[in-house]
């Protein structure tokens, strides 16, 4: 059994991020599945010394929830991320998000 972890950066509840998210839960049998909705509970990066880019530490503004998501990931096989895009770019969330990572695995 495969454990597997969704990461929805989409803050719309029904929206097209939400659906393909629910589809993949539903259609997937043989694996051990854990979704998670990537929204403002992980925030960017800001007003800090850079802490977690320094040998041996983490960031000090890690959230529970980030570090529940974390810890998923950490744990699974597979990471499905579903990102959506606007005008060409990634969502603030994925952004926020991908900024924590770095104080995060550091």
């Amino acid at each position: 059994m495969k454990n597997v972890t969704i990461l929805n950066f989409s803050s719309r509840k029904q929206g097209n991020c939400a659906n393909i998210a629910h589809y993949m839960e539903v259609r997937s049998t043989e694996t051990n599945i854990r979704s998670f909705v990537i929204d403002q509970r992980i925030s960017p990066c800001n007003g800090c010394n850079y802490e977690c880019l320094m040998p041996g530490t983490k960031c000090p503004n890690i959230s529970q929830y980030q570090e529940e998501v974390m810890g998923a990931v950490l744990q699974s096989d597979v990471v499905y991320l579903i990102v959506p895009n606007y005008c060409g770019f990634p969502c603030a969330n994925f952004l926020a998000f991908n900024e924590r990572s770095v104080g995060f695995f550091n």
